[in-house]
């Protein structure tokens, strides 16, 4: 009995916090002071600015499809377990369920700079994800945003937070912890007009993925790793485990179904940016 009123008792909290983020979002908030005294309820500092961060659990979603009951469960544990954290480290900071994520306002320390809020952060979304790893045995995911300066442009960090963990997700398979400043060439690609850069990809990227896709040529996982040893044939080779002669036969299908030349600078950087945005679309 006492459990279910403290399940409650967190439910009813975390909409009435859920609803003040929404509302700060949405600009039904319009004033600054409101905002910090509305956030100085729920024991949040917001007024010297804050760094968004998005967790989420690989596998949450799928759960809820499957076991609603057992997934709401490991989202109230992640809940506990986030939150404790953070009391723990970054006192005065805000945890949030956003969603099926889980969204924390990292309040900064006194008299530190910029790049060492950033170092903070990471250190927290680290402590965070290890924990939970300890725990819950379950991969964490999390995108970090600038530091946001006025708590009224809440929504661009959460924008960028969301930016980094999407692409984080898809670019950088083998990472769990995402800084928005770290997306590189990706943080233009974002600004881009859609239609112009889906173009874009379609006329230097566009065939050879269908081409591999039909044929299983293994070509766009050639192209990639290619780039990613410096175009050094041999080394390439070795990393696929394929014949020197087999990655030469594969280099020369790649430029005759593109048309391009990978001897050429230009022609590697239209390839190179073609690749992002297939990461971008998530294949």
């Amino acid at each position: 009995m006492e459990i279910s009123k403290q399940r409650a008792v967190f439910d009813v909290e975390s909409r009435f916090k859920s609803s003040f983020i929404e509302y700060l979002v949405d600009g039904k908030i319009t004033s600054k002071e409101d905002a910090i005294i509305l956030a100085e309820r729920f024991g949040w500092e917001i007024a010297n600015g804050f760094t968004v961060m998005l967790f989420e659990c690989d596998d949450l979603q799928s759960l809820y499809d499957q076991e609603p009951v057992f997934a709401r469960k490991k989202r109230l544990k992640i809940m506990e377990i986030v939150n404790t954290a953070v009391v723990s480290l970054s006192p005065g900071s805000a945890v949030v369920e956003r969603g099926r994520r889980l969204m924390v306002l990292h309040r900064p320390l006194p008299g530190k700079d910029i790049k060492q809020l950033r170092r903070n952060s990471e250190t927290l979304a680290r402590s965070c994800c290890e924990e939970l790893a300890k725990r819950l045995d379950t991969r964490i995911l999390v995108g970090i945003s600038r530091f946001i300066a006025d708590p009224m442009k809440i929504a661009e960090g959460i924008n960028q937070s969301h930016q980094a963990l999407e692409i984080g997700r898809r670019a950088y398979e083998r990472g769990q912890v995402f800084h928005f400043d770290d997306l590189g060439v990706y943080r233009i690609l974002l600004t881009s007009d859609a239609a112009e850069m889906q173009r874009f990809y379609d006329d230097i990227l566009g065939q050879l993925v269908s081409y591999d896709e039909e044929n299983k040529a293994g070509l766009i996982t050639t192209l990639e790793m290619l780039f990613a040893n410096d175009m050094n044939l041999q080394k390439t080779a070795d990393a696929l485990f394929i014949h020197y002669n087999t990655l030469r036969y594969r280099i020369n299908r790649i430029q005759q179904i593109t048309g391009l030349d990978l001897k050429s600078p230009d022609d590697r950087l239209s390839l190179q940016l073609a690749l992002k945005i297939l990461h971008m679309k998530g294949n």
